[in-house]
């Protein structure tokens, strides 16, 4: 009898091993679809973008576009700081922030013109669902569009591809060389001050004969 217990236990042992790793195989294949799906997308939208692609020296440009997924206050404070440094240098910025639950209240309370998008406003691949702000945002015709992301985000991506700006600019990585305008590679892709400084730095020797 007690053989025969063990053997049950064994038994239901082995089931709820087979049961979790069906489950797992199952994520592992959806994340499969969902990532072939958002490259898809990506290069779908990059394809069918007709926007005309347009250098010019940072002294004739007048409006910034900004994406961003800032993970906490700090985050939050430099890339503030971004805003004010191209603010001081009489230039628009417009920042589109991709934020999780738990922090979009500290942008809200003091950031109320950022545009605030979170998994929320995603469908189940992580696209974003279009509003009247984010319309706005991908058909404005920005001078430069800055992605200032701190970790690979597909809303983020694709709202980065879709936009209509002029100049499209991103840290240096495999993505970026279909989809991006600019790369630039600093040492720390994670300061974001010194990312716009060198974008300032590249874009005053661009053109500066012309003027």
């Amino acid at each position: 009898m007690q053989h025969l217990k063990l053997s049950v236990q064994s038994e239901r042992k082995k089931c709820k091993f087979v049961f979790i790793f069906r489950v797992k195989e199952k994520q592992i294949e959806l994340q499969i679809i969902k990532q072939y799906i958002q490259e898809y997308s990506l290069k779908d939208a990059h394809k069918n973008n007709s926007r005309s692609m347009m250098i010019a020296n940072f002294n004739f440009i007048q409006s910034i576009g900004i994406v961003s997924n800032p993970n906490n206050k700090n985050e939050i404070n430099e890339i503030e700081k971004v805003i004010m440094l191209f603010q001081e240098l009489d230039k628009q910025v417009f920042p589109l922030i991709y934020v999780d639950k738990l922090i979009k209240n500290d942008i809200s309370t003091s950031n109320n013109d950022w545009i605030k998008l979170g998994k929320e406003d995603c469908n189940w691949i992580g696209k974003p669902r279009k509003n009247q702000n984010l319309n706005r945002f991908i058909n404005q015709e920005f001078d430069i569009l800055i992605d200032l992301s701190y970790s690979k985000n597909f809303c983020l991506q694709y709202v980065f591809v879709q936009s209509q700006a002029k100049l499209k600019i991103m840290n240096t990585s495999d993505l970026n060389k279909q989809f991006a305008d600019m790369m630039l590679e600093i040492p720390n892709p994670h300061n974001k001050i010194a990312f716009a400084k060198e974008i300032i730095h590249y874009l005053k020797v661009i053109n500066k004969e012309s003027q």
